[in-house]
């Protein structure tokens, strides 16, 4: 069943289950404060998303895996409690752990900082940019490619 899952599905599912806003439905008296504003947390040395970044994920990734509308990114920059929030205006979401490499690469090279997320469901806020990081969702790697038969990883609850 999970595999049947899409991101937006999963956000209306996560949503569903525990009586919350949509997050195309958060207003601005909705939304929590930033979370580098409650904090008052400093921003690093980093470079801020530009088209040219963007440019080269919709190279690497193809246009509609690379989020930019504030409408499909609101729900990777609030966590799963609607506590905590960042800015990110960039949300890329690849297939592949090749892609994944060749993200991290160009960030790395061009001194972008990232922020991993998988389920946006964690409880303390780790994966929700702070700032305007460029958010890497792993929504789409939903696919075993192998299991190691010795330590089990890699295997779900119904193989359990």
């Amino acid at each position: 069943m999970l595999r049947q899952l899409n991101s937006k599905n999963i956000l209306t599912l996560k949503n569903k289950l525990f009586n919350v806003c949509p997050t195309s439905c958060y207003s601005t008296k909705n939304l929590p404060d930033l979370t580098k504003d409650r904090y008052k947390v400093q921003r690093k040395n980093y470079a801020v998303p530009s088209e040219k970044d963007v440019a080269f994920f919709e190279n690497l990734l193809q246009p509609h895996n690379v989020l930019k509308d504030i409408n499909e990114t609101q729900g990777y920059n609030v966590d799963w409690l609607g506590s905590l929030r960042g800015f990110s205006s960039v949300v890329i979401r690849p297939k592949t752990t090749q892609e994944i490499s060749s993200i991290l690469k160009y960030c790395n090279d061009n001194n972008l900082a990232v922020c991993p997320q998988g389920g946006n469901t964690g409880l303390v806020g780790g994966s929700v940019p702070v700032f305007d990081e460029v958010v890497i969702s792993t929504t789409r790697m939903n696919e075993i490619e192998s299991i190691d038969e010795y330590s089990s990883k890699g295997t779900n609850l119904n193989m359990i």
